[in-house]
Formats: C-alpha cells, structure tokens, sequence
C-alpha cells in the first residue's frame, strides 16, 4: 500500500478452513470500507445484488490501527463468525443496509443481439495470454493449516493452493465441489498431493494489480487471475487438456407435480436476485431472496454461487419451463448445518436439517416454489485432462 496506508493478510488460523485475517494501519475509515467491500464479498451477495455495497457513514477522521478476523460465508464451523459480528465486537462499529446516494449508469436503449464483428476483427484485437511474473510451487507443508484456493495477500503476490485437480478446476472455473465430476484423466496423485503456490502478477499489461483507485493496488478480474493459472499449470506441470460432453452425475432441478409456485414474469423487469430483509421468515432462515424475470438457467446458475457448498455435483436446468419468473425464496445457511464434511477433500452427501427449524435448500426449493432436485445423468462439458506431470518442472 501507499501513503502510509497498510491493510494486509495475518497467517491464516488452524482451522481446516481458515479464517480471514487482516492488519489495518494508519487506515482511514474509507479505505477500511474499500477493503472490506474486497475481502468480505462473500457476506455482501455480489452475485445476488451488486448494488450491496460498503460506505463509510462512520464520521470518524484520521487513521487507526486494528486488527480484524472473521469466518467465510460458507465455511463450516461449530461457532461461526460473521464479518458483522466481527465489525461490531472487535471494531465497535455496525454494518447495517440501508440507501446511500451514489452514482448509477441509466441504460435509456440496449439490443438484445449486437452487431456483426468486421472480417478479421479476431486477429486485429489479439493480445498474448497474462503471465505471472515468476512463481513457487511446492509441496504443501502437512503440519500447516491447509490452504485451498486463491487468495489476493495485497501488492504483488498472489497466494494459491490445493491439489492437482482442484487447482485445474479452479483454473477452469469449474463449480466448487464438481470437480471429480467435470475434471477427468488425472492420475491418483492429483487428488491426494497438495500444492503450495506463490506467485507474482505481472508489473504492467493485462493482469498487473489495478492502482486506479488512489493508488492503493487491487487484484485484476477473476477471470484474468483464473487464465494466468491456467498457464502456469501448463508452463509447470505440462497440463495439456480439451473439453468435451460425457455422461456424468448431475443435480437435474426438475418440476414436481402441480403448479410451480412461481409467477411467469414480465419481459420488460429487470432481471436478478437480491436479498430481501423486509419479507417475512420462518424457521433457521436469516433472510429471504426475492428473484424478477429470471430463468431456470439462472436460478440454477445462482443456487451454485448461493449455496454451493450444498450441491456435490453440477447443477442442470431440466424443468423444461421457458422464459424468466417471479419468486422468493430462503434457506439455512450452508455452514449451519452439521452433515458437511469436516474438510474439502472429503466428499458428503446433500446437506441435511440438523434443527427442526433448520430449512436446506433442496427442502427450500420443493416447499418454496414446487421444484425438486434429483440425482441423474446428463450429457454435459467436461475438462479432459490429455496430460499432465505429477510434479511441477523444476
């Protein structure tokens, strides 16, 4: 960081999954709000509501030293901590939603189907492929917390880690947790070795850290980070790999009988789903979701970045229904209830009520809105996995 301002990742816990720590100093309320809009995305629903967004209405001046430590939104644990909780007892300050003036973009006019590209357009727009600067990959050290994922530890450095599959699949972008169904051709090892990664984004070009924001440094888009994963699997381990449709297990959403308890939507709504704190609760539900104009492929799409920790194989939409619906819906947290494994590497069944008041989203969806979640085979795209070295180039 600049200017004096520091916020950045502590060791991570002894958790099987650790916790999210960070080291703010001489950090001014602003940039604290920034960071947490960063590290805590997962308890802010990006991907229900992107206008959900952390400002800083705290009238505090100057900067502070503090430190914070908070649990995943969905990762087990038997007390967890939530980033609101942690703002509130170790910070003494609240988050709390409410409506903040900010510019937004009005779209007066869009086409559904953009134009034709001009001959050759292809070739005129390509760019080579991001790069990391340099990287370590390592056996990871058993006698520490194990790390599995990809996390952004602020500058420069990028910090990746678990194993030979599940880094495949996190380079893919393949759904958390189907990757043994949608990455195949490894050999064993690739699920029992843990790997330990380091590496450094590029200083300028695609994947260099964004300083645009008073130039404090932010990681570049996911998908950038995912392609220049991709390529050091290929520089290190030899990964060569082709995608093709196999038969494979999937969570097929499927029309009970009766009506679906949904409203067919108006074409011209906005589509997407947003928390809705005013809508009524039952049960172990801390709030509802309600959904406008959206399709059964996106409500599939959304269920695997809502709860994904629930589903242990690919989601697929074969409800037959056309056209975007109306809805609401809620469930228990996934990292409420008790029958998920105790780490990643081993697999669990769908996720269960351990409370009578506990509502699992596969429950959710067949009282809530008349579908159902069953188990069947589907022809579906898969990574082939043509080679790969057990051990990275040295």
């Amino acid at each position: 960081m600049q200017n004096g301002t520091d916020a950045v990742w502590r060791p991570p816990g002894p958790d099987p999954y650790p916790n999210y720590k960070i080291a703010c100093r001489n950090v001014t309320m602003a940039v604290f709000a920034d960071t947490v809009n960063q590290m805590a995305r997962d308890y802010l629903n990006p991907d229900i509501d992107s206008s959900h967004k952390i400002m800083d209405s705290t009238e505090l001046k100057g900067s502070w030293d503090f430190d914070l430590e908070w649990h995943g939104r969905n990762i087990p644990s038997a007390n967890p901590l939530t980033i609101f909780d942690a703002v509130k007892n170790q910070l003494g300050l609240k988050l709390e939603q409410q409506n903040f003036p900010m510019p937004v973009l009005v779209v007066d006019k869009v086409n559904r189907t953009p134009t034709g590209n001009p001959p050759a357009v292809a070739i005129m727009l390509a760019i080579p492929p991001p790069r990391f600067e340099v990287a370590s990959v390592k056996p990871a050290d058993p006698s520490k917390p194990r790390f599995m994922g990809i996390g952004y530890t602020g500058g420069s450095e990028v910090h990746m880690g678990g194993t030979l599959r599940s880094l495949i699949g996190l380079a893919y972008q393949v759904p958390f947790r189907s990757e043994g169904d949608l990455v195949v051709g490894l050999p064993k090892s690739a699920d029992s070795q843990r790997w330990d990664i380091v590496a450094k984004l590029p200083s300028t070009g695609e994947g260099a850290p964004n300083t645009a924001n008073g130039g404090r440094p932010r990681p570049p888009a996911l998908s950038v980070g995912m392609e220049m994963l991709r390529g050091l699997l290929i520089d290190q381990f030899e990964l060569k790999a082709h995608t093709e449709n196999r038969d494979v297990t999937v969570w097929a959403l499927t029309l009970r009988s009766g009506a679906p308890k949904m409203k067919q939507a108006d074409d011209s709504e906005r589509t997407g789903c947003k928390a809705d704190f005013a809508a009524p609760t039952f049960g172990n539900i801390g709030h509802m979701v309600r959904c406008t104009n959206v399709t059964m492929g996106q409500l599939v799409e959304n269920l695997r970045q809502m709860a994904g920790r629930s589903f242990d194989h690919p989601l697929y939409d074969a409800t037959g229904l056309k056209g975007g619906w109306d809805f609401l819906i809620g469930w228990t947290p996934t990292n409420a209830l008790q029958s998920l494994p105790p780490n990643p590497d081993q697999p669990a069944a769908a996720p269960t009520a351990a409370d009578p008041g506990d509502v699992p989203i596969f429950d959710a969806i067949e009282r809530e809105i008349n579908l159902k979640f069953v188990r069947e085979k589907q022809s579906i795209p898969v990574i082939v996995v043509d080679h790969v070295d057990e051990t990275p180039v040295q």
